[in-house]
């Protein structure tokens, strides 16, 4: 006789909290779920996409009724659970049950699941060792390490693979008097990054530095108060949003089009660097305030020169081993504060322009064209929507994270594709194919069919990611490898360099983009994990989207209508790190491909 099994009854939410065609995101006994509500009643399913361990509930539920997923837009039948890009990943479906409108799951399928998805390989017989048993630099007292990270700020992460070249994938670091850990080995970074934001957190010298500043956002947030935050951020970034800002991207880009078009009437050297960071500060701005500042073509605006000094201040003092500014302030501390004030009283200009414009437009609420308006709109899972204590630093955490990142890599990609002219022509023959006879991406769905411009910007990626070094902290105890690695430790991934042995794909062989034409493969989804810029897990960065579609709009511009090529003049373009790594600063000769036309 079979034995029925019994219902251990677990609450999740009342199903008023549902409304249709949405889900919400729930968290029991450590397992992430998402609960949705589409016309074929409620489904409950895992909440953690099978490819990289996102949060689904971040994600969005499309017009076909699927989850998309938004790290890297797999999408799931709501109804099922069936994984539309690979057939054995789909999502685990929970039975549950209805009482008083409560929604009741299984509490013994739960723990099955958590176990199953904590199933690691049987655990190998070795010694456990310590951070004493790792190699590395000879520290200094006190200091430990960190003198030679300040002497070397814009090459510090050469000083961690110069030591990785020496110590081995695994060596320890003192920073300050306290010893961390350094890790080279791919499938250990993958490992870390995807238990984030609950194993390990950000590093542990970022969110003061930010609260002190009074800038603390969602790059420095952890734990349940990053999922809240997380929460409005990406709906704020939807791609819903994106295809109503998207014009406000194609007007920058042609203002990079005509003053380039001017600079042609004097000269074929193209001063890249400036025109790229005015580009990208440009886009980033006109989607976080709503308005154009439009440095593109003229002198950099002083909100942005505020920015860049605020920026330079943050990485000063998330690495300086004194704070002496506690005590008495030198006159670029001063600078500082104002800075400070002079960037909240602009963005708060901003927000309340935002706020009237929403009253005079109420239409906005359902359709914002940028993120300010969106982020007043967006709520948590709860229907909370942010304070306005929550609203500056979440705008300036958008600044923060949208420009020098996405403006380095463009740079990066144009450096390469100078150097590599049959990789500029095989873009320039796609690019052609999409746009036609228009010089500019016409609308952003578009950006979706240029394949080889896509796999040229995941190679640059790999082999420039523009965060060289990953700072973290342990939240627990952890076992990485071989070592026991104690609560409040730093870790610090190489994303730049990295142990290639437990991973072919990342050889770093030449400049080839080739290895990423199979972008409809399932191929193209498993190696996708091994790049890492934008991050992996639950922390992938929200910005993804919005850096992509912009990276291959610019490309779209430049290739289809100019030839590039380096300047006479160039010297050996090198790493440079200022809070990102970028190249060091070159010039493009660019020539027309078509006729030059009237510029107004």
């Amino acid at each position: 006789m079979e034995i029925e099994k019994q219902f251990y009854p677990i609450r999740l939410i009342n199903i008023s909290e549902l409304k249709d065609n949405k889900m919400i995101g729930v968290n029991k006994e450590n397992v992430e779920l998402v609960v949705v509500n589409n016309h074929d009643g409620i489904k409950i399913f895992q909440g953690l996409c099978p490819h990289e361990k996102e949060l689904l509930s971040f994600g969005e539920i499309d017009e076909e009724l699927n989850i998309v997923c938004p790290a890297h837009q797999w999408k799931f039948n709501s109804l099922s659970g069936e994984n539309k890009c690979n057939p054995k990943g789909s999502l685990k479906t929970f039975y549950y049950e209805i009482v008083n409108g409560d929604i009741f799951i299984d509490k013994n399928e739960l723990l099955d699941h958590k176990r199953e998805m904590e199933n690691a390989p049987a655990q190998r017989q070795i010694r456990i060792k310590t951070l004493k048993d790792l190699p590395g630099p000879k520290a200094i007292p006190v200091f430990g390490n960190s003198l030679s990270f300040l002497s070397k700020m814009t090459k510090v992460h050469l000083q961690y693979e110069e030591w990785a070249k020496q110590y081995g994938s695994f060596y320890k670091i003192n920073v300050n008097g306290e010893d961390g850990v350094v890790i080279s080995e791919a499938s250990f970074i993958k490992e870390i990054l995807n238990q984030r934001p609950y194993k390990y957190r950000r590093f542990k010298n970022i969110r003061p530095v930010l609260e002190e500043m009074d800038v603390h956002n969602l790059f420095s947030t952890e734990g349940d108060e990053w999922k809240r935050s997380r929460k409005y951020v990406t709906q704020a970034l939807s791609n819903k949003v994106l295809r109503s800002f998207y014009p406000s991207i194609k007007e920058t880009t042609e203002d990079l089009y005509n003053h380039w078009e001017r600079t042609l009437e004097k000269t074929s050297e193209i001063d890249v660097h400036k025109d790229i960071f005015n580009y990208s500060f440009d886009i980033i701005s006109y989607l976080a305030f709503g308005q154009k500042i439009g440095t593109v073509g003229n002198e950099e605006s002083k909100i942005q020169n505020n920015y860049k000094r605020v920026m330079n201040m943050i990485q000063f003092r998330i690495v300086v081993p004194f704070q002496y500014w506690k005590f008495f302030k030198l006159p670029k501390d001063h600078k500082l504060d104002n800075d400070l004030k002079e960037i909240k009283e602009g963005i708060w200009k901003y927000i309340n322009e935002a706020k009237e414009r929403i009253r005079l437009n109420p239409e906005l609420k359902e359709n914002p064209t940028n993120y300010i308006e969106a982020l007043l709109q967006a709520t948590d899972d709860q229907g909370v929507y942010l304070t306005d204590e929550e609203i500056y630093p979440s705008i300036f955490g958008t600044l923060v994270a949208g420009e020098d990142t996405t403006a380095n890599t463009i740079l990066w990609v144009l450096h390469y594709i100078t150097d590599y002219p049959e990789v500029q022509k095989k873009m320039r023959e796609e690019i052609t194919l999409v746009l036609g006879d228009e010089k500019f991406l016409q609308v952003m769905d578009d950006s979706n069919e240029l394949e080889y411009v896509n796999a040229v910007i995941y190679e640059v990626m790999r082999l420039k990611p523009v965060i060289p070094v990953i700072a973290l902290t342990t939240n627990e105890d952890c076992i990485i490898g071989e070592y026991e690695i104690q609560k409040d430790t730093d870790v610090f991934l190489l994303s730049h360099y990295r142990d290639q042995e437990s991973c072919p794909f990342l050889k770093r062989e030449a400049f080839d983009p080739e290895r990423w034409v199979e972008s409809k493969s399932i191929t193209f989804h498993t190696n996708q994990s091994n790049l890492i810029p934008f991050g992996l897990g639950k922390r992938i960065c929200p910005g993804k989207s919005l850096a992509m579609v912009e990276m291959k709009t610019i490309l779209c511009m430049i290739l289809k209508n100019y030839e590039i090529s380096k300047s006479d003049k160039e010297n050996k373009v090198e790493d440079h790190f200022n809070t990102t790594l970028g190249p060091s600063k070159f010039s493009i000769k660019i020539g027309r491909i078509n006729a030059p036309v009237a510029v107004v």
